[in-house]
């Protein structure tokens, strides 16, 4: 090789490696992040999602294991129901009435007709009626064993919804001031872990194997799950 293109080889050769450490310092060339697409949540809007697991129910006794399902984290409200009989998606008998025991009667602390409490629980309804209406949402009334999985924060087995802190101001009761009919959903602060709220306190709730699926009371109301 002659002593010119000798050095135009090894010139060549000195700035490649001089590139090659340079773009080794560097980190080498830049990098494109690609950003994940944001999650689709699994439920629709108002409702949780809860985690599936086994557990023993506390009366029953028996193990029991439920798969992941969605609960609407609010009791349904009076204003909500009325809408779906407006929308002739719900059945609108006996308003205002309950039936214990098969008498039925008009009683004041049924909520719904009440302009002030539109954001009551919806109460006097009975089984049929709560199914109907989470039917109309494409949804269904929980199972028992998934409403106490619920109650007791999933895997953490709590003895509250909120843990292990006697019942306070974090729900509707009579145990700090008597009361006398029910409180606007959602305006207690007892939150399950799985941020479900009004799992105690204000009214029971229906579940898909109430046996008395006739009764409608001031004290039952229902959510809805899917």
């Amino acid at each position: 090789m002659r002593p010119r293109r000798a050095l135009r080889y090894h010139q060549t050769v000195m700035r490649l490696v001089a590139i090659v450490l340079l773009l080794c310092s560097c980190g080498g060339p830049p990098k494109t992040t690609v950003l994940a697409p944001p999650a689709v949540p699994s439920c629709p809007s108002g409702m949780v999602e809860i985690a599936g697991g086994s557990f023993r129910m506390r009366v029953r006794g028996d193990d029991v294991t439920v798969k992941t399902f969605c609960l609407d984290r609010l009791e349904v409200r009076v204003a909500s129901y009325e809408e779906c009989v407006a929308k002739d998606g719900c059945a609108n008998d006996h308003p205002g009435r309950v039936m214990v025991l098969g008498d039925a009667a008009v009683d004041p602390a049924c909520n719904v007709g009440k302009p002030d409490r539109k954001n009551h629980p919806m109460n006097c309804v009975d089984h049929a009626q709560a199914d109907h209406f989470c039917k109309s949402r494409g949804a269904r009334l929980p199972h028992e064993e998934e409403w106490e999985w619920a109650a007791r924060g999933g895997t953490k087995g709590t003895r509250y919804p909120w843990g292990a802190a006697a019942p306070d101001t974090m729900i509707c009761w009579s145990g700090v001031s008597v009361r006398s009919g029910t409180c606007e959903v959602g305006a207690h602060e007892g939150d399950s872990p799985l941020g479900v709220r009004d799992l105690i306190g204000n009214v029971w709730e229906w579940s898909r194997s109430w046996n008395e699926a006739s009764a409608r009371t001031t004290s039952l109301g229902f959510r809805c799950a899917r």
